[in-house]
């Protein structure tokens, strides 16, 4: 954690302690509490992973040596896939965590995605958000003019997504 947060939160429990606001389990309770959370935090920069830091009310994210504001859906998007961590998710999951509804335009979720990734790139983000789409397909069909076979190939459609710390991914 940051020492400067840190000192602010031990004067704020000195000063809650002392109006009678907080009892002595409480503090003990906290200090347990911001002990674990630098622990785990020490864990997870020993492994190479870069902590994020979610502001829901500015939609900013920040990591040691950065931070990028996002619009709302983007900012979404990047926290559904962080808190999942090593699981893919499915493009309904996404649009469900999103949006708030599975039904959403693939087109939507795509222009959202190829937005928000060069949008990170440019404010190198520690991870990288990748896609993985389906197969191309070769469809055959009967031209309605000449009656002949045709072929046509189709774009495969994003099925998923997955984020990956830069330095371990």
């Amino acid at each position: 954690m940051n020492p400067r947060v840190l000192e602010i939160l031990d004067r704020l429990d000195a000063i809650d302690l002392a109006r009678g606001e907080l009892c002595a389990e409480e503090l003990v309770l906290r200090t347990e509490l911001r002990e674990r959370l630098e622990a785990k935090e020490r864990k997870q920069t020993r492994s190479g992973e870069v902590p994020l830091v979610f502001d829901p009310d500015g939609r900013t994210i920040r990591w040691d040596g950065g931070s990028v504001r996002l619009g709302k859906k983007p900012f979404k998007f990047v926290q559904a896939l962080y808190f999942a961590k090593k699981r893919r998710m499915r493009i309904a999951q996404i649009a469900k965590a999103v949006w708030g509804n599975e039904l959403i335009a693939n087109n939507t979720i795509n222009m959202t995605f190829y937005r928000l990734v060069d949008k990170l790139k440019k404010a190198n983000f520690p991870y990288k958000i990748s896609s993985r789409a389906d197969k191309k397909q070769t469809v055959e069909y009967k031209d309605k003019r000449t009656g002949e076979p045709r072929q046509i190939t189709v774009q495969p459609e994003i099925i998923g997504f997955s984020i990956q710390n830069h330095k371990t991914g």
